[in-house]
């Protein structure tokens, strides 16, 4: 346990503590288990001093003097420890997440198991320390030096490894999945028998479950000099990975924007792999300087984006489609029973049981509403005609609230019914039956269900609309595919 009287001096500042500490050189130093959370002690020194599990986070420790000191399991998160001398000390196993330790030393230094996710080790010394089974995840590693340093089963991924010293560096089980590279990183003389280029953390064991062996072999280890020569060949690559499929559409139209967005660079693609557990590759060539975490996060996003648009494309078609479906049935004119019962069917066969649901719900609305018996046969009339369907939609219409009348599907209907009124190619028997579709539509559709799937697209749809086109041709072009 700390000494409660040192833990008082230190909370004194810096100078005090370095003052006693003089006066006291044969004093062993124990801070264990302390909380100096958000403490300055900026120059401080804690030279051969305990401090296991003791609270560090948001500290300024930056020039202090940490060596041969036991830091075991610390929380040194968010701490700044810039320029500090921890050479020979223990620090497994502690948490310095975010922290800043540029141009720190830590030479001989054991981290294993430490937690550097997001820490900035820039331009730092860790000569011939121990980072076994480290997280190193989206580190800042430029410029830093691991010359003999053990990495080996270390989280690589997404690191910014450019112009670092690896010489000599033991690298073998580590996980480089996304990690940052150019042809100013050392690689020379490592020490790697095999590497992992993903990963995957599973919440209910607490593991990291590291995927794509390379070599793919487990019986096969890289020769001597393999992994240098054949990462340094990847060093101007950026690699894509798709574990669940690809949409070659979705692909295309975001590779061509990434190239449009970074139009002053050659991009290319490098290469394809379909691996057999059903997990796609694709590696893109990338000139020297460019920043490959800036391309890696723009494709990605832009691919996701683009995927998603795609699949509520496909919705938007199908829910058109179920419409033009609908509005050419007539349950009064027997022959065109059949026809409609078939299409139904064969409409169902391209959609999710979700999609089933409430296509049969549709129908049924539809059916219960057009076969209801009216006494009054002048008032039944009434309700048939353009006229009074044209009231029947405006009013459901009005009477939605403001938000869903901004929405893409009450748009979609609004536009459906202006087009019918206004087309110069209907009868007015097909208008009517067609204003009947609409009117049912809204009775029956569930629409803000809807509007959560269509919204975006229909935003964009709109963004890119040319003003001569008509609506009715945008939904013509949509459907071209269906019909």
């Amino acid at each position: 346990m700390a000494d409660q009287e040192q833990i008082k001096i230190i909370k004194k500042g810096a100078k005090i503590w370095n003052e006693w500490r003089k006066e006291n050189p044969h004093q062993k130093i124990n801070l264990s288990n302390a909380i100096l959370n958000n403490i300055n002690l900026r120059t401080v020194n804690l030279s051969n001093a305990k401090l296991n599990n003791t609270i560090l986070s948001d500290a300024n420790l930056s020039e202090s003097n940490i060596k041969n000191s036991s830091l075991r399991n610390a929380n040194l998160r968010n701490a700044n420890l810039s320029d500090a001398n921890l050479s020979n000390s223990n620090l497994s196993l502690a948490n310095l997440r975010n922290a800043n330790l540029w141009n720190s030393n830590l030479w001989n230094a054991n981290l294993s198991q430490a937690n550097f996710n997001d820490a900035n080790l820039s331009y730092g010394n860790l000569t011939e320390a121990n980072l076994w089974n480290a997280n190193l995840s989206y580190a800042n590693l430029r410029n830093t030096n691991f010359t003999h340093v053990n990495l080996s089963d270390a989280r690589l991924f997404a690191v910014i490894a450019l112009s670092t010293n690896f010489e000599g560096a033991n690298l073998t089980g580590v996980c480089i999945q996304d990690w940052n590279i150019n042809n100013y990183t050392n690689l020379d003389k490592v020490i790697c028998e095999f590497v992992y280029l993903r990963y995957l953390y599973d919440d209910e064991e607490d593991t990291w479950n590291y995927r794509q062996r390379r070599p793919k072999d487990p019986n096969i280890k890289f020769a001597p000099g393999e992994f240098s020569k054949l990462f340094y060949k990847s060093k101007n690559t950026v690699e894509l990975v798709f574990e669940k499929g690809i949409s070659w559409k979705a692909w295309m139209v975001s590779f061509q924007k990434l190239q449009n967005h970074f139009q002053n660079y050659d991009l290319s693609i490098y290469s394809f792999e379909n691996t057999q557990d059903g997990i796609f590759t694709i590696k893109l060539k990338v000139p020297t300087g460019i920043n490959k975490n800036k391309v890696q996060k723009y494709i990605n996003k832009q691919y996701t984006l683009e995927a998603k648009l795609e699949e509520e494309n496909k919705e938007l078609a199908d829910l058109i489609y179920i419409a033009k479906l609908l509005a050419k049935y007539n349950p009064n004119k027997s022959k065109n029973n059949q026809n409609h019962h078939h299409g139904i069917n064969t409409t169902k066969r391209m959609l999710s049981k979700d999609e089933i649901s409430d296509l049969d719900k549709l129908i049924q609305a539809r059916e219960e509403y057009l076969n209801s018996e009216d006494e009054d046969e002048e008032e039944n009339k009434e309700t048939f005609n353009i006229h009074a369907i044209n009231q029947s939609i405006s009013k459901k219409l009005n009477k939605l609230p403001i938000k869903s009348k901004k929405s893409s599907i009450v748009e979609l209907l609004s536009n459906l019914q202006k087009e019918i009124n206004t087309s110069e190619y209907l009868f007015e028997d097909n208008k009517t039956e067609a204003l009947e579709q609409v009117d049912v539509l809204l009775n029956s559709l569930s629409i803000e269900e809807r509007i959560k799937n269509f919204n975006k697209f229909c935003e964009n749809l709109e963004e890119n609309q040319d003003k001569d086109d008509s609506y009715d041709e945008l939904l013509e072009d949509l459907f071209k595919e269906k019909e």
